[in-house]
């Protein structure tokens, strides 16, 4: 049975509990909305909402599948020494994951993926 991953305070390190259906909460007060099932960690600001601009504008360019090519699978295979059946199993973080460009190509070799990044709505 696999253990869900634990979400902890980044200024106390206690894990988060789901204070309800719309927040995550540490005992020590800290908390974060969840917003369409996404739990947010950082504030609204002009930065981070660029980083959604050019996700949601350019949602599909770098996704294999809809371009045609295997172009990021192949630099995934280079980055984890050739072969992605290793991942089979294993719990893999993806931070920065903008549209999923390597998500797909993570979850086809069955890895448990976590994928997070940093953009407005």
């Amino acid at each position: 049975m696999r253990t869900p991953i634990r979400l902890r305070c980044f200024r106390h390190s206690l894990t988060f509990t789901r204070a309800n259906h719309d927040r995550y909460a540490c005992q020590l007060g800290c908390s974060f909305p969840i917003v369409h099932s996404i739990p947010l960690f950082v504030l609204e600001a002009k930065y981070v909402r660029s980083f959604g601009l050019q996700r949601n504008s350019f949602r599909t360019a770098q996704l294999d599948s809809f371009n045609g090519t295997s172009a990021l699978r192949k630099r995934l295979k280079r980055l984890f020494g050739g072969r992605l059946i290793t991942l089979n199993g294993k719990d893999v973080l993806e931070a920065g994951c903008g549209a999923g460009r390597f998500t797909g190509h993570l979850l086809a070799v069955d890895a448990n993926v976590f994928a997070v990044d940093l953009s407005g709505r």
